[in-house]
């Protein structure tokens, strides 16, 4: 993984991606790679976050822990969404590439002892069919299409990257640097990169002093 990560790819690159491994699943793969990223439980039941984590992986993070939002199951990734204050769209907006988020009844995670919720990708509209790992029917790794129920537990939709052809700000939270995700607003405006700069410095390390911002209209990196 390099040092820095900036990328521009969009939700159709996600889609993509969703689809290439899910063809070599359906033809007989059941551990499929794609760009280094081994999607070693396609086959297992209940590891929705974690195919989630590696698609992920393979279009912009190169590891699956490394997105800032990355954690045990998708209830305690979808609180952390909400948390940091990611967009949430509801159903009528859906677009291939959202995530969409639900909660679940029973099970507990193993990791942070809530119930795990589900979470899979919107591959298609019109209806609407979401890549998934589900435990539904026994089918793991699936593109099927999102039932009534699913719908009575919408917790919300979210988009990780801008739509091909969208225009503004690209809606990154952080940078990716030595495996960890630097939370610093990076937006790409005009081929700009902008973050906010005490949260970038921090995280490669400096101390940042402001506290002669007032008189003399600089801050100071050590």
């Amino acid at each position: 993984m390099p040092d820095f990560l900036i990328t521009t790819k969009t939700s159709a690159d996600l889609v993509a991606a969703a689809k290439q491994v899910l063809r070599d699943y359906q033809h007989g793969d059941r551990s499929p790679m794609l760009d280094g990223t081994i999607f070693d439980k396609a086959s297992g039941l209940g590891y929705c976050q974690k195919n989630i984590r590696q698609l992920l992986a393979t279009v912009a993070f190169g590891n699956e822990w490394a997105w800032g939002e990355a954690s045990c199951c998708a209830t305690s990734t979808w609180q952390r969404l909400t948390a940091h204050a990611w967009h949430r769209y509801s159903l009528a907006e859906a677009q291939p590439g959202d995530l969409i988020y639900m909660s679940t009844a029973g099970g507990l995670c193993h990791t942070c002892n809530q119930k795990p919720g589900h979470v899979g990708m919107v591959l298609t509209l019109n209806p609407i069919i979401l890549w998934q790992n589900t435990s539904y029917q026994g089918k793991g790794l699936c593109a099927i299409p999102l039932r009534d129920e699913q719908v009575n537990r919408l917790r919300g939709l979210y988009r990780m990257f801008p739509l091909a052809g969208s225009t503004g700000p690209v809606p990154f939270r952080g940078i990716v640097h030595a495996n960890q995700f630097l939370q610093c607003n990076a937006t790409i405006e005009s081929g700009v990169l902008r973050v906010d700069a005490r949260p970038f410095a921090e995280g490669l390390g400096h101390t940042v002093h402001a506290e002669h911002l007032a008189d003399q209209g600089k801050v100071y990196v050590d």
